[in-house]
């Protein structure tokens, strides 16, 4: 443990903020499971959820009082300047998301999903100027992460792709008017530099960083499945959902369209599904009497795990 304790930590600022978000994300879990949704408390103030989400923007931005070496390691996963600034950015946009759905009642739908599309495409503008600025257009954060020999290339090539499409796919659930679900992906923005210093510290091997990551990014996956399950999120949604999610992967990794492009047109469709064809689509379902528990064990993305992180935790 006097590994993690350093003079570089003004009165364990950092740390203190980490202890408290880290108890924070178990109290929101530990409210999801029992009441299916982790905002949904009646004894809580308005005042209090936007204090607790704001807690982790600053835990993200109080990172700065920290130095770092200002080339990357390209031999173990650690924090490097380019990571830590895209870290505090993507951990600020879902923040200032979250509030944003927090604050329904105060907006219009279609004006929130319009300006979260302006959040995302700001957030997309940052991160590229971060990247030229600090990093390499071609050693991506993604794609140049180191792995242990134990993991050969196709497997790493595997892995990375499917962080990417849980990249997509969080940047995906910032358009949703879910707390819930733009809050999830926050944990592993924030679970990944703490993996990197324990790297950095020599308490763990770049091996337990992409087991501990892959796990995390896991559980979003399996929150949102328990929810659809337990009909704690509407199963309509989570099926455009879905299909969105596959949509837009193809749009980004295949077509090569530009991400700003791509969230206006995912915009469109959002401010489409909720204006026109939400009610269309649960009269759909409940004329075919389709079964959304027979079809959530179907799309149970258990196989998706196995095939893309299995090597992580099987040689």
């Amino acid at each position: 443990m006097a590994k993690l304790f350093t003079n570089h930590d003004p009165f364990n600022l950092h740390k203190i903020l980490g202890l408290i978000c880290l108890l924070h994300f178990i109290f929101r879990f530990f409210v999801f499971f029992q009441k299916g949704e982790m905002f949904d408390n009646q004894q809580e103030s308005l005042f209090i959820k936007i204090v607790c989400l704001v807690l982790h923007a600053v835990l993200s931005w109080s990172s700065l009082l920290l130095p770092l070496p200002k080339l990357r390691n390209h031999s173990s996963p650690m924090i490097w300047p380019e990571f830590r600034y895209h870290s505090i950015l993507f951990a600020t946009r879902h923040v200032l998301i979250s509030i944003l759905n927090l604050m329904s009642d105060n907006y219009p739908l279609t004006m929130k999903i319009i300006i979260k599309c302006c959040i995302l495409v700001s957030a997309n503008l940052i991160a590229r100027f971060i990247t030229s600025k600090f990093g390499d257009n071609d050693n991506r954060t993604t794609n140049s992460m180191p792995y242990p020999s134990t993991i050969s290339v196709s497997n790493q090539q595997k892995i990375k792709f499917e962080y990417a499409l849980y990249q997509l796919g969080a940047t995906l659930l910032c358009l949703t008017d879910n707390t819930l679900l733009s809050f999830m992906p926050i944990l592993a923005i924030q679970i990944a530099p703490l993996l990197m210093t324990l790297v950095r510290k020599g308490l763990i091997n770049a091996l337990k960083y992409h087991q501990i990551y892959a796990l995390t990014l896991s559980l979003n996956t399996l929150i949102l499945s328990y929810g659809v399950f337990y009909n704690y999120i509407d199963f309509n949604f989570y099926t455009v959902l879905a299909i969105t999610d596959k949509c837009i992967s193809i749009l980004r990794f295949k077509c090569k369209l530009p991400p700003e492009i791509l969230w206006a047109i995912v915009s469109i469709i959002f401010i489409s599904y909720n204006t026109f064809f939400s009610s269309q689509i649960k009269l759909f379902f409940e004329a075919y009497n389709i079964d959304s528990n027979m079809i959530f064990y179907i799309s149970l993305p258990i196989q998706l795990f196995i095939n893309n992180f299995y090597s992580l935790f099987f040689k």
